[in-house]
Parts: structure tokens; sequence; C-alpha cells
């Protein structure tokens, strides 16, 4: 287990609910990789990230699939992508990642608690 924060650390992070609009290969990463962009709402917009999800997910099975994202991390470039939001998934013991996603359909936008 990680260190223990506060409730005001966790407070911080904007994590939301988003739909996935488009996603593509991301030809120049080293590791096999998908760039995806993401609706999260009117309040938020489309954002952009680079995944290495390529294990369980490609461009025919993501897209229109609803996803969770920390909203508020700054930008990073990764392979030549400007990523602008984490979207969370679980790891497995071979290094896999399994995406959150809400059980039901929800609004894209609409905060995690």
């Amino acid at each position: 287990m990680k260190e223990q924060i506060t409730y005001d650390i966790f407070d911080k992070i904007d994590i939301r609910v988003g739909t996935v609009i488009s996603v593509k290969k991301n030809e120049k990463a080293r590791k096999p990789s998908l760039i995806i962009e993401v609706d999260f709402g009117k309040d938020i917009g489309v954002k952009q990230s680079s995944a290495q999800i390529t294990h369980y997910y490609n461009e025919e099975n993501l897209k229109g699939k609803q996803v969770i994202g920390v909203c508020n991390f700054p930008e990073k470039n990764i392979a030549g992508v400007v990523s602008q939001v984490l979207i969370l998934g679980s790891i497995d013991d071979e290094g896999k990642v399994i995406l959150v996603h809400p059980s039901q359909q929800s609004e894209n936008g609409l905060p995690i608690a």
C-alpha cells in the first residue's frame, strides 16, 4: 500500500467520467500505445491521452467506451503526444492495463467521489 493521504489531498484530484471519441495508434512510441481523445462534457471538453493499453484495447473496441480519468494533471509530452488526462485502469501481474469504467452509462463530466 502507498503512503496514506488526507481527504483534503484526495479532494484536489479531479476525476471524471468521459466517453472515448477517437483512437489511433501512436506510431512514435517505443512501446505500443494509443492516442485517445475523451469527451469530458461541456465544462472540461475534449482531452487527449497517450496510453499503453494495447493488450486489451484497440481502435475498434475502445471508441464509444466510457472511461474514468484524472483531468487536472499538468500536460505531459509522451512520445510526441501532449497527454492532458490520465485514464485510470488496474494493472495485472504482467503489466497489462484493464480500464476502469462506470457500470452504467453516465453523463460525460460527472465527477467521481
